[in-house]
C-alpha cells in the first residue's frame, strides 16, 4: 500500500511539472553562399586556383567575437570563380559576421581572404571574398627570385 502511493504521488508529481517545462525557441537557420575571386591575375595564381578544391572557413560575430562556424566545405566551379555554402544555426536577428578563408587543395593552403557580412535571420546572405595567394617557398637562382 505505501509503494503504490508512493508510485501515485511520484506520477502525479512528473504529470504536473510537464506543464513548466518548455520547448526551446525553434533556431533559425541561415543559408549563406561564398564566392571566392582571385584579388591578382599572375598565371600561377589562375594555376593553383583552379586545383582548389575545399576551403576552411571560420565565422565570428563582430560584436562578441564568438565564433558561430569553424571547418572545411568543398568548392564548387564556377566559371572563374570557387563557391561554397555554410548553413548557420542560431543566427541573431541581424548580425555583422568577419570570414576567415583559407582555400586548399589536397590540404594545402593555397590562398587566404577576409571579408565582412551582413545577415539577417531567416534569410540567404552571400558574399564575395577576394583572395591573395600564400606564399610557401622563395626559390633564389643567381638571376632572379620566385615566390611560390
Amino acid at each position: 500500500m505505501v509503494i503504490a502511493a508512493g508510485a501515485t504521488c511520484a506520477v502525479l508529481a512528473l504529470a504536473s511539472c510537464e506543464a513548466f517545462l518548455v520547448d526551446p525557441a525553434p533556431s533559425e537557420t541561415l543559408a549563406l553562399g561564398l564566392g571566392f575571386s582571385l584579388a591578382s591575375s599572375a598565371a600561377g595564381d589562375a594555376k593553383a586556383f583552379d586545383r582548389a578544391d575545399a576551403g576552411r572557413i571560420q565565422l565570428r560575430r563582430r560584436r562578441d567575437g564568438h565564433v558561430v562556424f569553424d571547418g572545411s566545405v568543398p568548392l564548387t566551379a564556377a566559371g572563374t570563380q570557387r563557391e561554397a555554402a555554410v548553413r548557420l544555426d542560431g543566427v541573431e536577428e541581424a548580425e555583422t559576421l568577419d570570414l576567415d578563408a583559407t582555400l586548399l587543395s589536397g590540404g594545402q593552403a593555397l590562398f587566404r581572404g577576409t571579408a565582412s557580412i551582413s545577415v539577417r535571420k531567416g534569410q540567404t546572405a552571400s558574399a564575395e571574398v577576394p583572395l591573395q595567394p600564400i606564399i610557401t617557398q622563395v626559390q633564389v637562382s643567381p638571376t632572379s627570385v620566385t615566390l611560390v
